[in-house]
């Protein structure tokens, strides 16, 4: 309806008043007649309605609705229905704030939740720039992960997880120096150290913004090893997270049929029979398990980590 039609419309005529005035509005002494339509049996006669702005305080001077009720009484609405109609409306627009809130902040985390993964995979694009094998390494250990992961039956949402940690394990490279991660020969024991500080700086990173916490916690122990020989922490068994298993398992098939700098790749096959050897010492032997049926018949794409121009090969020299 136009403003004009609900003016001109007596059964509406409360409803145009309530916005006009923004305020409840009551039209006593109405004389309409509802024809028998649908599901009512009988056809009977409107003798009083009222109408209530339905106004949210933010909202004064934008959207309005309006709840109007009707009765075929006599003498119309008594003051105790007029107390409760208006406290029910009060509670619906108390209702109807509470959802758009929720709404608004359910469309701000997503916006921010944008930013941060623009954020961080950022930080990714900056690592992979610097190193052709870095560039492809992290989304395939994201493939392999999911593959083991599904293979070993884990829902769907930790899946999810394992996969962007997977995507993000290696951040913490970014204050990696070029010259300990280009270099073709053995590092020396601080270059090591060095490298190793990769991870307890890529946690640092992510477990610092919220919505990163959990991947964090998967990430952190990808250079673990099952019998406690891995690093920075030493864990051993249960005591590094399963979902991290997972990676270390996936991050390392991929590191040995990847072209290095320092070492040739492996064919799948002596991959798979070299994760079997060390089933039980570097690896969980339930993962190991899935590990050597699910990444059988994978397509290793040929990368390398070489210099491929002039400018790589300068950078790779550096130091």
């Amino acid at each position: 309806y136009t403003l004009e039609e609900l003016k001109n419309n007596e059964i509406l005529k409360s409803t145009y008043d309530a916005i006009i005035t923004r305020q409840k509005s009551i039209n006593k002494n109405l004389n309409v007649i509802l024809e028998n339509k649908y599901t009512r049996k009988d056809d009977y006669d409107i003798k009083e309605s009222i109408s209530f702005p339905l106004i949210e305080v933010q909202n004064l001077d934008k959207e309005l609705s309006i709840i109007s009720f009707y009765i075929d009484r006599e003498n119309g609405f008594d003051f105790e229905e007029v107390s409760i109609l208006e406290t029910l409306s009060r509670d619906i627009i108390m209702a109807v704030s509470a959802y758009k809130q929720r709404i608004f902040s359910e469309k701000l985390q997503k916006e921010q939740l944008v930013n941060y993964e623009e954020t961080i995979l950022a930080f990714v694009d900056m690592i992979e720039q610097r190193d052709a094998y870095t560039a492809g390494h992290t989304i395939r250990v994201a493939q392999y992960a999911r593959k083991i992961a599904e293979h070993l039956n884990i829902d769907e949402e930790m899946i999810s997880k394992i996969e962007k940690a997977a995507i993000l394990h290696d951040i913490g490279k970014i204050a990696t120096p070029d010259t300990i991660l280009l270099k073709p020969g053995k590092l020396s024991l601080l270059e090591y150290n060095l490298i190793k500080n990769h991870v307890d700086a890529g946690y640092k990173m992510l477990s610092k913004v919220k919505m990163y916490s959990e991947l964090a916690e998967i990430m952190k122990y990808h250079h673990e090893h099952y019998d406690g020989t891995g690093y920075p922490y030493g864990y051993k068994g249960d005591e590094v997270p399963f979902p991290s298993q997972i990676l270390v398992v996936a991050d390392a098939f991929d590191a040995m049929t990847t072209n290095r700098i320092y070492k040739p790749r492996l064919s799948t096959d002596d991959a798979i029979s070299e994760l079997i050897k060390n089933s039980g010492t570097q690896f969980n032997p339930d993962i190991i398990d899935s590990a050597k049926v699910c990444l059988r018949d994978i397509t290793i794409e040929q990368t390398s980590q070489l210099p491929k121009s002039d400018l790589e090969k300068q950078r790779f020299s550096i130091g």
